[in-house]
């Protein structure tokens, strides 16, 4: 024999198909009050994970702090996002279409015709860019950081690694005859064996497989939010040492000082 169920709301017998169904009767009343307290229920719930969180990024700061003997105000704490897939193989069928619009994309860019206006439009980036002084995006600290992340705004970049018209058309008009004719080997001759899942097929467990030249404006020149943040707080207040922690909203990934220097990369 069956055990008859209770409404948690209004306490009257369920049907055989409404306990099927739930916990409640089939008033539109308790049906209501019941979505109510459970949309509480979860709001509870991720609110008690984000203050754990939060406690041991605490926890991470205070202890780095003790055991270098900083002071908080001699050691700032900056969060930025973090990558942390794993690397997967680099499809063949995903190759392929990678150099289909690769192909694509020199032909429309070499074109007589060529139509800025009608540049495509299917890949431009989904967040608003932050542009940062070419002269302080070069410094060896703003690296540093950027390998903290791992490349998180690297993960947009998908199948088409930002590369659009545009892109193409200055690429080549900076290159001779001969040059351009080698533009596409070189992007074929690029792709690794192994990307990050979920990211770009130019991301690596090493970072960009694309030299600088090679890149898109916007892998060259983007920095995130909080990148950004952290480069005008710096060149505001002249912080000598900074801590950062890269996180994906549920651990530390990674986490480090970041010492400021005049010193560039490369």
């Amino acid at each position: 024999m069956l055990t008859q169920k209770s409404c948690v709301i209004c306490g009257n017998t369920l049907t055989q198909v409404q306990a099927l169904g739930g916990n409640t009767c089939a008033n539109i009343t308790c049906r209501t009050t019941a979505l109510k307290k459970q949309d509480e229920a979860n709001k509870l719930k991720k609110q008690e994970k984000e203050e754990t969180f939060l406690r041991d990024i605490n926890s991470k700061y205070l202890s780095y702090l003790e055991q270098n003997k900083s002071e908080k105000n001699e050691l700032p704490l900056y969060k930025i996002p973090a990558v942390d897939s794993k690397p997967i193989e680099l499809a063949s069928k995903e190759k392929r279409t990678f150099l289909r619009y690769l192909l694509k994309l020199i032909r429309i860019a070499s074109s007589d015709s060529y139509d800025l206006e009608k540049d495509t439009k299917e890949h431009i980036f989904k967040k608003t860019p932050v542009w940062i002084d070419e002269k302080i995006s070069q410094k060896k600290w703003v690296g540093e950081i950027c390998q903290l992340c791992a490349g998180y705004c690297c993960q947009q970049g998908e199948k088409y690694a930002y590369i659009t018209p545009t892109m193409m058309r200055e690429k080549l008009s900076q290159l001779s005859l001969d040059q351009a004719k080698d533009l596409y080997q070189k992007y074929k001759n690029h792709l690794p064996d192994k990307m990050i899942n979920h990211s770009c097929m130019y991301h690596t467990t090493k970072g960009c497989a694309l030299p600088t030249e090679l890149r898109s404006n916007t892998c060259n020149t983007f920095f995130c939010k909080q990148s950004a943040k952290i480069i005008k707080d710096i060149t505001s207040h002249q912080n000598k040492k900074i801590y950062v922690i890269a996180h994906n909203d549920e651990y530390i990934v990674r986490a480090n000082e970041i010492n400021i220097t005049d010193e560039s990369d490369g």
